[in-house]
């Protein structure tokens, strides 16, 4: 009677309400479910890693596409400087045969010219050493023969000064210029312009021929006056090997 009365005794029921356990169903629903977020994921990322894949593919082909193209260009920038080469040979070949060829045809100014020009004896005796100083550098530039140095000017003077430039010259001291660009290269000299003066007229061809094949510049009483100095440096822009003491303001600042 007393067992019967506490079973059933208000708040001491055993209702399955009461006390009730989460099924074996619910917690395969759960795993299922985060399992096929991890799928959603992976799939996800394999679809980003596919469409990279197609555009790392077109890029490949675009990449192969240039690269065919830059092989083409190569064979013909190839086969352009093969051509170059050839014609590089052939004009080599050609200025070697004129250099051997080559004669002295411009004509000797006599001194009388210079006298008639204002020149007094002295310094017409110069200038007709000065055009075969010339005429021998002219040569030697175009010959088989070692050269020591090339000379505009005069290597020494008959009188203590600067020995004026005639335009009337420039034919022959071009030739000379020429030479130097035609010059084999064979052997190393040195080129001096010694004893006369460098007006613009002068300087503009000799500026285009420094870039030719010798080894160091002497320049020797070329300058009057410091402003001489600047205005060579400023058409001509060289440094020198040696100099004078009146140019030393020009081979000072070249050096520098």
């Amino acid at each position: 009677m007393n067992k019967r009365t506490r079973e059933e005794e208000p708040g001491r029921g055993n209702s399955a309400d009461d006390h009730q356990l989460p099924s074996a169903d619910d917690g395969l629903a759960a795993i299922l479910a985060q399992m096929q977020g991890r799928l959603d994921s992976v799939e996800s990322e394999l679809s980003h890693l596919r469409r990279e894949v197609t555009s790392l593919k077109s890029e490949t082909s675009s990449l192969r596409t240039e690269n065919s193209e830059l092989r083409s260009a190569t064979g013909r920038l190839d086969e352009l400087n093969a051509s170059l080469r050839q014609k590089v040979r052939s004009l080599s070949t050609a200025l070697t045969v004129a250099s051997r060829n080559y004669e002295h045809r411009i004509p000797f100014l006599h001194v009388g010219h210079w006298i008639e020009r204002g020149y007094d004896e002295n310094q017409a005796e110069d200038m007709q050493t000065f055009q075969e100083t010339l005429k021998e550098n002219a040569l030697a530039l175009r010959a088989e023969e070692t050269i020591d140095e090339v000379v505009i000017g005069v290597t020494e003077l008959s009188w203590f000064q600067i020995l004026e430039y005639d335009e009337s010259l420039l034919p022959q001291i071009k030739e000379v210029l020429d030479g130097l660009h035609m010059h084999d290269g064979s052997g190393v000299f040195d080129l001096a312009i010694r004893n006369i003066e460098l007006p613009d007229s002068l300087l503009v061809p000799l500026s285009a021929a420094l870039g030719s094949q010798f080894e160091g510049l002497i320049m020797e009483n070329n300058l009057s006056y410091a402003d001489d100095a600047v205005r060579v440096r400023r058409v001509v822009g060289f440094a020198c090997l040696s100099c004078s003491p009146s140019d030393s303001i020009l081979c000072a600042d070249t050096q520098s």
